[in-house]
């Protein structure tokens, strides 16, 4: 355990969370708010549906912080959630993106909250914050062409630093479906750049 100065472990925390202790996930979303934000933002490329999924993330970790099995660190079984909540709302966009590419086709084009045109291009910012998004941009659109799961394990690995270890228990699968999914991103991402 412990100390009395010492605060209190993510562990220990879930088990308070686990009992009603409001105070506690409050902690628990101070600690690892950003980190959970910042995994939605890079799969799901919206800063407003990350903070959607960043919300539903820890109130799933209150409503089942009482499955948290102290096995697995705290964090790993955080990832685990956030993986499950962002391939719902992708999997929710691949019927969205159908519906609007048909509406699309009916009336001609999107609108711009829908990846249609800008409504305003004189208020783009100076050329190398541009050329900065651009390059974003890109990347984010690489990183959207790839099947969720190659995505969240490309996101997992190499921008939140985990290990095939974590990245496998964060997807659920094992250590060697974990490299053929790097590795199949790694080609599909190759061929993106080349075209």
């Amino acid at each position: 355990m412990h100390g009395p100065d010492e605060p209190p472990t993510d562990e220990d925390l879930v088990r308070r969370v686990a009992g009603g202790d409001r105070d506690a996930l409050r902690v628990l979303v101070e600690r690892h708010g950003a980190r959970v934000h910042r995994v939605a933002a890079r799969v799901l490329g919206n800063a407003e549906d990350a903070r959607d999924a960043a919300q539903d993330v820890f109130v799933s970790v209150f409503r089942n912080a009482s499955s948290y099995r102290p096995e697995a660190r705290f964090t790993t079984w955080l990832y685990r959630v956030t993986v499950n909540r962002c391939l719902t709302e992708l999997e929710s966009r691949g019927v969205r993106r159908a519906i609007l590419a048909d509406l699309s086709r009916r009336s001609g084009e999107l609108p711009a909250a829908h990846g249609g045109p800008a409504a305003d291009p004189a208020a783009d910012p100076p050329d190398r914050q541009l050329e900065r998004r651009e390059r974003l941009r890109r990347v984010q659109a690489a990183l959207d062409a790839l099947p969720p799961r190659q995505q969240l394990a490309v996101v997992l690995h190499r921008f939140e630093g985990l290990g095939y270890a974590e990245v496998a228990s964060a997807l659920g699968c094992s250590v060697g479906s974990v490299e053929s999914l790097l590795s199949r991103a790694k080609a599909a991402l190759v061929v993106a750049r080349g075209s």
